[in-house]
């Protein structure tokens, strides 16, 4: 309905893909999760740029997934990444870090 209403590259179709990702995340469902947040991040980094906390959201997911099929290489650079775009937007003492 979303990407009806805004076009594909919108804001609020990445959150919805997220959303889609996470109970995909849920059910165990590790390749279409992964195919979720990788398209929320493409379209927020489009849409938002890449330093955005939306951004740093969809890296962290993709980290759990890449995590839960043992990619823990990829993983751990998927949350590094994260990390350096929240304490970029918010420092590193806030309770997001």
């Amino acid at each position: 309905m979303r990407e009806a209403v805004f076009g594909h590259e919108h804001k609020d179709v990445a959150a919805s893909l997220n959303n889609i990702g996470a109970v995909y995340n849920a059910l165990g469902d590790n390749k279409e999760a992964l195919e979720k947040y990788e398209q929320a991040l493409a379209i927020d980094t489009k849409v938002l740029g890449s330093e955005h906390m939306h951004v740093a959201s969809s890296l962290n997911n993709i980290g759990m997934v890449y995590e839960a099929l043992g990619r823990n290489k990829e993983a751990l650079e998927k949350y590094e990444e994260a990390l350096r775009i929240r304490i970029k937007n918010v420092g590193s003492e806030h309770m997001d870090v």
